[in-house]
């Protein structure tokens, strides 16, 4: 499971099942919870990450904000852009769009932003956002998000028990994210966005805060440690009240997303420094709910180089939680993985960081400092620039295929993609052996330890036609593989016009697990 990604990570799930719910071909269930690790105890931290606590329902999209045709013109324009080699090398721990959920070019756009005259801020604007967007000011990620929300609202309320959050962060604490790539701003604008009387501040990031250097030229870790420094001065009453009576005020790498996501999302106050794009989603989730009592807020900061932050909440809403503040540009140096002076100090050890054991790190701590664009892109590897909705519409969909065929993947190596003619029944042993060598459970029927049931409604029903007990072909060849899945769409289309909706019968689809 990547990690280093959340944003990321969860519009392509998001992508995936807007698709699944418009097509015939395809049964989608990004099952991510089952690549869960229980291995807190020997590694010493929890490694959960929010794509495994995102429950398996279906997201349908609302047909009035994304139809099936504006569906296919967009997977179009993403197969027309799409380039093996350059979305291997994109750093993706920057991106804030994905080709499909929210694209970079959208023609449908009708907007500009419009600045709340009546609420200034000394160092910024403050943006007027919608409450719920509409038509033309869509993407296909808004088509789903209201769903989207409350998926991550309950992960949030699932994972909060194991969290270690401060007492009370949820009625009056403070959490301020800092992504690798974020825009470090000066540690005196934060307070104006506390709440009257905070009883915790952390400066939340991940782990790849240890390396990464910040558009700034500021080591992550030391600006949050700066962070922390100056908060001690201006509150030296939270020495107590923090988690487990330690201090209220900490920097915190978090080695779990959903850790993260689910004290961001409950948090009374959150803050989003400008470029933090693994910060926007929990900020468009956070809760609120006068009926309960709870009303907490999030407050996303943008400058007008980027944008970004400003673009998301126009076209997905979410006033009622959210403030949205366009501040002034701050100074940009380049980043770097060679040793250099940066603030009049050396940087040592950031291009190649080894463990205090002497390993060697992943490579994400080291791609995190490398030249990249606004979108993590290498500038070797940036893609061409997308057609647009109208050319994609004009163009025949074979020559796209024909095109992007030689780019895309081939499903007989993609490991997460099952086709039930070729699936081996799996039994009880063959789970704990892969278990204990932490290689993922590649099937989509196994049984479970009381032999009692299926992982999912789905599966039992896949069992019922007895999918488990056929044949298992060691090496089909592609041949087989085309003809025999040409006969199951057949079936699948015949399914269709029993089954709810357009939704083909479970029994001949293809099965599609998460990545």
């Amino acid at each position: 499971m990547d990690w280093s990604s959340p944003h990321y990570r969860v519009l392509e799930i998001v992508s995936s099942q807007i698709l699944d719910r418009l097509t015939d071909y395809s049964r989608y269930r990004h099952d991510c919870y089952r690549s869960r690790t229980w291995d807190e105890a020997v590694t010493g931290y929890d490694r959960t990450t929010i794509q495994q606590m995102l429950p398996i329902a279906h997201m349908g999209p609302n047909s009035e904000l994304m139809n099936a045709s504006e569906a296919l013109t967009q997977c179009k324009v993403c197969l027309d852009n799409f380039d093996a080699v350059n979305e291997d090398r994109r750093v993706k721990t920057f991106a804030h769009h994905h080709c499909f959920a929210w694209p970079q070019v959208w023609e449908e756009h009708n907007w500009s932003v419009e600045i709340d005259s009546g609420n200034l801020h000394p160092s910024g604007e403050r943006i007027v956002l919608p409450h719920n967007a509409t038509k033309p000011n869509t993407i296909p990620l808004t088509s789903v998000f209201t769903q989207l929300r409350h998926r991550l609202q309950h992960a949030a309320k699932t994972f909060a028990n194991v969290t270690h959050a401060p007492p009370g962060e949820t009625d009056s604490g403070v959490i301020i994210w800092l992504d690798a790539g974020t825009t470090g701003i000066p540690v005196d604008s934060y307070p104006y966005y506390f709440p009257d009387s905070p009883t915790s501040i952390t400066i939340l990031s991940s782990p790849l805060c240890a390396t990464a250097i910040l558009p700034t030229g500021d080591l992550c870790y030391e600006y949050a440690e700066n962070l922390v420094s100056h908060f001690q001065t201006l509150y030296p009453g939270l020495t107590n009240t923090g988690y487990d009576g330690g201090t209220g005020i900490q920097f915190q790498m978090s080695t779990s997303s959903a850790g993260s996501w689910s004290r961001m999302i409950r948090a009374k106050t959150l803050i989003c420094p400008p470029t933090s794009p693994n910060c926007l989603l929990p900020a468009a989730s956070k809760i609120y709910d006068l009926v309960a009592g709870v009303e907490t807020q999030a407050y996303v900061l943008d400058i007008p180089s980027s944008g970004k932050a400003i673009e998301f909440f126009t076209l997905v809403g979410h006033w009622d939680r959210v403030v949205v503040e366009r501040l002034s540009d701050m100074p940009v140096v380049r980043r770097t993985l060679s040793r250099e002076l940066v603030n009049d100090r050396l940087l040592v050890n950031i291009s190649a960081p080894m463990t205090s054991t002497g390993e060697e790190a992943a490579p994400e701590f080291s791609e995190v400092n490398e030249e990249v664009n606004e979108e993590g892109y290498p500038p070797v590897h940036a893609p061409l620039p997308a057609m647009t909705q109208s050319e994609a519409r004009a163009a025949s969909d074979g020559d796209i295929m024909t095109s992007a065929q030689q780019e895309l993947p081939s499903n007989l190596q993609n490991e997460n993609i099952v086709f039930p003619e070729y699936e081996k029944t799996v039994d009880e042993n063959t789970v704990n052996t892969a278990l204990a060598q932490n290689k993922p459970i590649n099937v989509n029927y196994f049984q479970m330890k009381q032999d009692t049931g299926r992982a999912t409604e789905e599966m039992a029903v896949d069992g019922e036609t007895s999918m488990t007990t056929r044949a298992y072909i060691p090496n089909p060849t592609l041949a087989q593989l085309r003809t025999d899945s040409m006969e199951r769409i057949r079936l699948m289309k015949q399914a269709a016009l029993t089954a709810e909706g357009l939704r083909a019968n479970p029994s001949t689809e293809m099965e599609i697990f998460c990545p």
